[in-house]
């Protein structure tokens, strides 16, 4: 039994959310969710190449510098990925506070 109807509903509104989350992530970022650094490196470093302002770009090479252990480039990203589009949260939780 699943629970009461509340929770039942709860529980799939909660799925559906997922789904809808999981939906919308480009492939480097599902690439990095499952741990395959090097493939999202290749895609998001490409896509720099052609698109250097885009704030998702920025951000994503902050991430996969970061987990290649470049000390330096990480916040220079960041830091443009908010410069770009400051509006999102996520970009922001990359600096430091």
């Amino acid at each position: 039994m699943l629970g009461s109807p509340s929770k039942t509903a709860r529980r799939l509104a909660l799925w559906a959310l997922a789904a809808q989350i999981s939906a919308s992530q480009t492939l480097p970022e599902k690439l990095i969710e499952a741990g395959h650094w090097k493939r999202a490196r290749s895609i998001v470093e490409s896509r720099f190449q052609k698109q250097p302002n885009d704030p998702l770009t920025n951000f994503l090479l902050s991430q996969i510098r970061n987990a290649f252990r470049d000390r330096e480039s990480p916040m220079k990203f960041a830091e443009r990925a908010v410069a770009l589009d400051g509006g999102t949260a996520r970009y922001h939780r990359r600096l430091p506070r």
